[in-house]
């Protein structure tokens, strides 16, 4: 009946996974701490910038993943994509 397929429970991309979520999460970590410490520190003055990132990946799927990892992280939005070319808004 084949009910599981590699779109639908993509069992190739485990050995990535168990690298990428710990990455992720570090760097979530990081990007957290770095924004609270610029909200709470007085003087330091955030300032916003729109920057274009080119992504590494090929895919549809890995570019979405990509855009949508960089929401995550506290700090950044992915603003807009076109291609592998995302218009993220950060703090600097």
């Amino acid at each position: 009946m084949k009910l599981l397929d590699s779109e639908g429970y993509p069992e190739h991309l485990l050995p990535a996974a168990s690298t990428y979520w710990p990455w992720l999460l570090w760097e979530i970590i990081k990007a957290g701490w770095s924004v609270t410490k610029a909200i709470l520190k007085p003087g330091r003055s955030i300032s916003p910038v729109m920057t274009r990132v080119v992504a590494g990946q090929h895919t549809s799927a890995g570019i979405a993943t990509y855009a949508n990892s960089i929401t995550l992280t506290p700090g950044t939005i992915t603003t807009g994509v076109k291609g592998n070319v995302l218009t993220v808004h950060a703090l600097e």
